[in-house]
């Protein structure tokens, strides 16, 4: 490789003509790109699939707080009024209930549209331990709670 590329060195110093010693008359011809024999290397990795631009990809695994599309205000039958008994509002660490809060912990995506999480409650003078699933349904305006030994409740968003 280092002989071809003296030799081109070489041969390009020698197409100058003799007559003339001015640079601006100096040309040198470039070969067309002819194509290779060779074949082309093999790929040794598969590439990326890249998401569509509709579809965002959500990581399940450890979270250490409540996602943003979980939190806001949900209302159960009673309505979304502070007074409403069923009304539940969603913080990024923790739920709060009518008259009992559950400081968040333990916070896991299992799917897109579901976090399981560890509460540990307080209310009217008591404390207590409480696992709790929370799944979202696919327009994000209804949140499930669903906790062992107790039905499953669905709560509405509530207008901002």
């Amino acid at each position: 490789m280092k002989r071809s590329a003296l030799a081109l060195t070489l041969l390009l110093a020698a197409c100058g003509s003799a007559g003339d010693d001015s640079e601006s008359n100096l040309s040198v011809a470039v070969p067309e790109a002819s194509p290779t024999t060779e074949p082309a290397p093999e790929a040794t990795e598969t590439p990326a699939i890249e998401p569509s631009p509709t579809e965002t990809p959500v990581a399940t695994g450890a979270l250490t707080t409540i996602p943003v599309e979980w939190q806001g205000v949900w209302a159960g039958r009673d309505g979304c009024a502070r007074s409403a008994t069923m009304r539940l509002r969603v913080a990024s660490d923790r739920l709060i209930f009518y008259e009992a809060e559950g400081l968040a912990s333990e916070i896991e995506r299992r799917a897109p549209r579901e976090i399981a999480l560890k509460l540990a409650m307080s209310g009217e003078g008591e404390a207590w331990d409480r696992r709790a699933v929370l799944t979202l349904s696919e327009d994000g305006e209804r949140l499930t709670r669903t906790e062992a030994g107790m039905d499953a409740v669905t709560y509405t968003r509530c207008a901002a």
